[in-house]
């Protein structure tokens, strides 16, 4: 299982795994996302975090995380559990 702990404090569930490589990819993944979409995550960490892995092993991946973004609605019920 990974969990992604978000700058407020609480925990995002990012699924389970079958092996720890496969979930600290994962969480990696997460965490170059939020550099590129997060701005409050920016100012307050000043934008980056501590990734398992290379950022270099994501290199191929930069682009796609960029433009990836919440699917239509998604943002409002994230922004309304918090």
């Amino acid at each position: 299982m990974a969990l992604l702990t978000r700058s407020d404090g609480k925990h995002t569930h990012l699924g389970y795994f079958n092996n720890q490589e496969e979930a600290a990819r994962t969480f990696d993944r997460m965490t170059l996302w939020r550099e590129h979409h997060e701005q409050e995550t920016q100012r307050k960490f000043g934008g980056f975090h501590i990734t398992n892995y290379d950022r270099g092993d994501y290199a191929d991946e930069t682009e796609e995380l960029r433009v990836t973004v919440f699917p239509s609605g998604a943002r409002e019920k994230v922004e309304a559990a918090r």
